[in-house]
Order: C-alpha cells, then structure tokens, then sequence
C-alpha cells in the first residue's frame, strides 16, 4: 500500500519536504487527468446540452488561446487544494508506523468521512425530487387534464383577405377540407387554445356599465372550433351557422366573472363591448387552459369570423392512423384549392412543446444533474466502503472462520451506512420541499408534492448502497480467510 511505500521511502532517506512534493504532484497529475476526460465528455455531450439549454454552446476549438491558462490555473490551484491536507498527513507519519502500515491517525475519523457522504447524499436526494417533480408538472401540461382533446389536430397557416368576400372564400375551401376523407373537421379561427396571437375585448354585462368591463381572452372560431377541438358544453350550444355571427360563447370562468355562478344563467343574457355594443350569449364552455399554466384558467369570450371578419388558421382534426398519409393528402388539396400559397402546417402537440420549451429544457437539464448526483453518490459511498472494508478485513475474516454468511456480513457494515442514508435523506425532505413548492407556486395548475419522490429517493440511494456494500463483501468473501487473517 502507499502507507508502507511512505515508510520505505522514510527509511531510505526520503525528506518530509520530498514526500509532500510527491503527493503534489500526483495530485495534479489526476487533477490534469480528470480534466482530460472532462474535455472528452464536454465534446461528445455539447451538441445534447445545446439542445438542452436552447442555445448553442461553443466548441472547445473556438476558445481564443488565452482561455487555455484558465484550466491550467485550476488543475494546479485544486491538485494543490486536495492534495495538501493528505499530504501533510501522511508525510508526518512515523516509520514504524508507516512500514507496518498503519493509518489509525487518520482512519479513525471516520465521522467526517460519514458527514460528507450524508451531504453528497442529501444532494443527490434533493436533485432526485426536483427532478421528479419536474417532469410530474411538465407531464401535466401535455395530460387529459387541459380541457380539450389535442391529438390529432393540426392548424395550416392561411393567406389574409380580411374582407366579408374573403371570410365567405375561406368558408368555401373550409367545407372543402371537410370533405377530405382523412379530415374529421376543419375549423376556419384566429388562435388556437396555445394562446398565441389572441386579443383581449372589455366586456361587461346588463346593469353595470364600461368602468366595471373584465377583461376576456378574444377567440375568433366558427362554428366547429368546439368539435374540432372536442371542448365540452357546460350550457347552451356553441356556433352553428353563420346568423351565430351576432352572438358570443363564453366559458366558465367567463360566465362567473360576469356575475353567473350558474353556466345556465348565463345563457340568453347579453354582455356588452365598452363602446355599448350588445351581443347575446348563446352558450357556455366547460373551462379549459388557454395559453400557459401559469395563468390559470381565464375567462374567454368566442365570436365569430363573420362579426370581425378575422382569420388566420385552419384547425384540423385528422383520422388516427396514418398521420404521414394524411399530411400528403392535405398538402395536394391545398395546391390544388391555393395554388400559391405556402403550405404550413403544426401539431397541437408542437405548439404546445413551443409554448413550455422552457419547462422542457427545465426537465431534461434536471435529469442530466439527476445522473451527474448519482454517479457522485455513488464514488462517495464506494470509497467510504472501500475505506470501511479495509480496515475491517481481518474482522471479516475472523467471522469467515467461525461460520458466517455473506449475508450477515453485508448486514454488518449496512447498520453502519444505511442510517447516514436515512439521515441524508431527511434532511434533504425539508430542503427539497421549499425549492420545489416555490417553482410550483409560478403556476395557477400545478401537481400536489407526495411522499412519492421522497420516499423513492431514499429507497433508491439505499438500494445502491447495499449493492455496492454487497458487491465489496462479495469480493472479499472469495478471498482465502488466510490472507485476510494476514492483514494488520
């Protein structure tokens, strides 16, 4: 071991400034090493970590040359930092002490040792609970739960005639899609429930006047908007001809900001523009999420093209099946019915990853930290084995002799380690739980923190231990009790 060979060096005259250089410089050298690596690792990932981040991060090429005695600096500043304290220590070992290889100075503290393993894990613990309630939220915004049926819709982005004879043109090409045999329905709108784009109108109803008008999302749609779009009716009906075009549909929220707990009630009033334009109400939708979760549930307020002679989109419903096949069909009837006209077209499911890109990336940079916390648990946890196994060798191989199992071994050392991973993990509970609840606060519809995550977390770092304690005892155990007996 390194211990006798610092007592042979002693023996052979070796000084205590000598030695201290050594350990130095070795430590630089892994330092320089690992940095290395990292360099490798930095090229192979960066085209995923762009992706992560959103930007495009520099290849190590670009750095000017300057940039180079940063690393430099740093090899030589942290081989420095972690190679100091052991090699002070172990230079001021007695000879004696060294030759027969004894460390009892230094491997008596194992209570550090333990504390910095608990504050690996309670990182890693911590890391492990974002991470899991991330992608909880992240999957909540593409769930059954926003208010509508998003799959299979796609929207095509349409030439503007904002006229009564345009309006009356597009609902012409619109039947027309309609007809398509891998089209469920086509809608002719301004927005979809994305958000992007939409307006906002001042409403107010019967018997209070413009300085007491809410404020509405604006949603231009005709009459199939709602089947395309599968929105449930709470009351009344949604569009159904062009006479609808006088007349608005509202949702939920909508309908109790205006005064109506009752969808019902709502139904057959009029709400009024400031300016004291009158429209009726024909009809309430169940609440849906317009636009981010962060905002909640807004009152929206839909008219139809006809009234502001307004459009931008077409909403599509295509036929579950082959999705390929339908897109060449639509794009072969767009040549032929807009000859001209660019053909481009997004899915619900785009639109949506669009508008939470910076969850997204939010829930894949957590998984990349979930792994990197990990593999440090992992090598904190294998050393401090490691390090616990050796000095117990001759123990091992003392109750080898006498007739105990691997597994009484291995539930040996686990009462030593597996309460510093119930302690780490405890201590991460709390920590956790405020960071996490104060992400989630930024969001109107979030998920509720379980006990889920904790409680993996914790199951998880303590399943890893005992395989790596497993593993250590496993390969002692194949060792003759002899040579363990052997160990000083």
């Amino acid at each position: 071991t390194r211990i006798k060979e610092i007592g042979v060096r002693k023996v052979m005259g070796s000084s205590h400034s000598q030695l201290i250089i050594q350990f130095l410089v070795e430590s630089i050298l892994l330092v320089a090493l690992a940095t290395g690596f990292g360099f490798g690792i930095y090229t192979v990932a960066s085209p995923y970590l762009s992706d992560v981040l959103g930007k495009q991060i520099p290849t190590l090429g670009s750095f000017p040359l300057p940039f180079l005695f940063m690393p430099l600096a740093l090899i030589v500043l942290i081989g420095i930092v972690a190679g100091i304290y052991p090699a002070f220590v172990l230079a001021k070992l007695k000879a004696s002490e060294s030759v027969k290889g004894k460390l009892q100075s230094v491997s008596a503290n194992i209570l550090l040792r333990k504390t910095l393993v608990g504050f690996q894990i309670c990182t890693a613990s911590v890391v492990f609970v974002g991470a899991f309630i991330t992608m909880q939220q992240v999957n909540l915004f593409f769930s059954d739960n926003i208010g509508y049926n998003k799959d299979y819709v796609l929207s095509l982005q349409l030439p503007r005639d904002w006229t009564a004879q345009g309006v009356q043109r597009m609902e012409t090409i619109r039947d027309q899609f309609k007809d398509v045999p891998e089209v469920t329905n086509v809608s002719l709108c301004w927005t979809l429930p994305d958000g992007q784009g939409a307006g906002s109108d001042l409403l107010f109803p019967q018997g209070k006047d413009s300085t007491q008008a809410i404020a509405h999302v604006s949603v231009i749609a005709d009459e199939n908007y709602q089947r395309v779009f599968q929105l449930p009716l709470a009351a009344g009906r949604f569009f159904e001809q062009r006479a609808d075009s006088g007349s608005v549909v509202i949702n939920e929220a909508a309908a109790r900001a205006d005064g109506w707990q009752n969808p019902q009630d709502a139904v057959g009033q009029h709400l009024f523009y400031v300016g004291n334009f009158p429209v009726k109400v024909i009809g309430v939708v169940k609440d849906f999420h317009f636009g981010s979760m962060k905002a909640g549930i807004v009152p929206v307020v839909f008219t139809h093209p006809e009234t502001n002679k307004l459009y931008r989109l077409f909403a599509l419903r295509i036929k579950p099946g082959n999705v390929a096949h339908a897109i060449d069909v639509l794009q072969k009837k767009w040549s032929a019915v807009l000859p001209g006209a660019a053909f481009e077209y997004k899915f619900m499911d785009d639109a949506l990853k669009h508008l939470y890109a910076s969850e997204i990336r939010l829930k894949k940079a957590a998984q990349i930290a979930l792994i990197l916390a990990l593999v440090i648990v992992m090598l904190g946890i294998s050393g401090l084995i490691a390090l616990s196994v050796q000095k117990r060798t001759k123990e091992i191989g003392i109750r080898k002799v006498v007739g105990a199992s691997s597994t009484a071994i291995i539930s040996l050392f686990l009462k030593d380690f597996i309460p510093v991973v119930i302690i780490g993990g405890i201590v991460s509970i709390p920590i956790a739980w405020y960071i996490m609840q104060g992400w989630l606060n930024d969001y109107a519809t979030r998920v509720a923190i379980s006990v889920l995550p904790f409680a993996v977390s914790i199951a998880g770092i303590g399943l890893i231990a005992t395989l790596l304690i497993s593993l250590q005892i496993v390969k002692i155990s194949v060792e003759s009790p002899v040579k363990n007996l052997r160990t000083e």
